[in-house]
């Protein structure tokens, strides 16, 4: 049950109704990997209950910032009060952390070792995002992505942050094509 309300909440991943999930996020790592339905529809679920997680901790750290506030406007402080809220919120990112490290590697039970290969083969391509990066900032390699982002209309307020949000899209979509670009090239 929790599953299912976690997949509900995340709005993009399900179309019409709860038992035709849309994976189309994945589309392109599916295709590149070869993911059977099962491995992907595994993976939505094990990453689902990840962010469900992930969410609850969040919602707890948030309430222990809101007591740290409060605790630091008392006179006078009480250190012990305010290292125990401290030692939550770093329990609270270890956990995280911890719950991370353990999704990543039931993700990668999932596949195959012709799969796991290819996956070793994306994580050598982002090693070279960075150098990637510099190389088109000295105009070294093509693209759009040294230049500055135009804001569109309808994205943040005032301008400022369409542009950054603009920017940001600009960027990510340029690194994936550079990724593209080398992906084939690597066996």
């Amino acid at each position: 049950m929790r599953f299912i309300f976690a997949l509900l909440t995340m709005g993009a991943l399900w179309t019409q109704g709860p038992l035709r999930p849309n994976l189309l996020p994945l589309e392109q790592i599916r295709q590149y990997l070869e993911l059977t339905s099962d491995q992907l529809l595994q993976l939505t679920r094990q990453n689902a209950e990840f962010q469900l997680f992930q969410l609850e901790k969040a919602r707890r750290s948030a309430m222990v910032q809101q007591e740290i506030a409060l605790e630091t406007r008392r006179s006078p402080l009480d250190p012990h009060a305010l290292g125990l809220r401290y030692a939550e919120l770093e329990n609270i990112r270890r956990e995280i952390a911890d719950q991370q490290t353990k999704l990543l590697a039931a993700n990668r039970n999932l596949l195959t070792d012709a799969q796991k290969t290819k996956l070793r083969a994306l994580e050598e391509a982002l090693k070279l995002v960075p150098v990637a990066n510099q190389a088109q900032t000295a105009n070294l390699l093509p693209g759009g992505c040294a230049a500055p982002a135009v804001g569109r209309p309808g994205l943040g307020i005032g301008g400022q942050p369409g542009m950054i949000l603009n920017e940001l899209i600009s960027n990510a979509a340029c690194i994936g094509g550079i990724i593209g670009d080398v992906l084939p090239a690597i066996p």
